[in-house]
């Protein structure tokens, strides 16, 4: 019985150690996922800043067009029309670059989330079998408390207990 005790206790410190592997694995992954994620938030803020630069470059031409620009059109109004359709197109792109931005990040807070439970069930996996092994080794200590009393009483018994044992056989 001993044997099988010892065996299990030593299958459930491998376990263990698998299961604290698998947890440094998931936790490595969630740190991953989180840089990640926090690349993407910031190319966000970036390509929203750089949209919202270009819609005050478009608003700054458009007042430029209509205020102290408007006695001069007929010379520079090819020049206006040229980077009024450039930073049209530039505004598109920047639009379309913050939605794509957008999509990103929340594919990456989902993969995020993921694994963060993958995390959280590695962790809980762990635990168990830390407890499981605690639980071993206290049957363990037990069980070699038990054999070591079984060994000592019989030294410890008094001589007249075995004088009236010999005299009832």
């Amino acid at each position: 019985m001993t044997f099988n005790v010892a065996s299990r206790f030593a299958e459930l410190r491998q376990l263990l150690r698998l299961r604290e592997l698998r947890q440094e694995g998931a936790r490595a992954d969630r740190e991953a996922r989180r840089a990640e994620r926090d690349h993407v938030a910031a190319l966000l803020q970036e390509h929203q800043a750089q949209l919202e630069e270009l819609n005050l470059k478009r608003r700054a031409l458009a007042d430029w067009v209509a205020g102290e620009g408007a006695s001069s059109m007929t010379q520079l109004q090819a020049f206006a029309n040229a980077r009024h359709a450039f930073l049209a197109e530039a505004c598109e792109r920047a639009e379309y670059a913050v939605l794509d931005d957008q999509e990103a990040l929340a594919n990456a807070e989902q993969q995020l989330a993921q694994a963060h439970e993958r995390w959280i069930r590695a962790c809980s996996q762990t635990q168990s079998v830390e407890r499981l092994l605690a639980r071993t080794r206290a049957d363990m200590a037990r069980r070699s408390e038990l054999r070591a009393e079984r060994e000592i009483e019989p030294a410890v018994r008094p001589a007249h207990e075995d004088i009236r044992m010999e005299g009832l056989a």
